[in-house]
């Protein structure tokens, strides 16, 4: 069975550290969803927060996240 380890907490709590940390540990892809909304966006997470609000990066979260499991399944495949 293939399970994908999803990290949350606070801004600044160390989850991208871990996450990298752990995926070399597991032989794990890492996928940072703050990077892949920055990239997307193309604009730091500051100014989507400032532009946007909360609410709306809240969401870009769930949806990459959210996408992005649906193509790590397809690349396991």
């Amino acid at each position: 069975m293939n399970s994908n380890i999803v990290l949350i907490g606070m801004p600044g709590s160390g989850k991208s550290t871990c996450g990298v940390v752990s995926a070399k540990m597991l032989l794990k892809n890492f996928y940072d969803t703050d990077l892949l909304i920055q990239n997307l966006e193309g604009r730091s997470l500051q100014e989507i927060i400032n532009t946007d609000g909360v609410e709306y990066f809240a969401k870009a979260e769930q949806l990459t996240a959210h996408a992005n499991s649906i193509a790590v399944r397809f690349e396991q495949e």
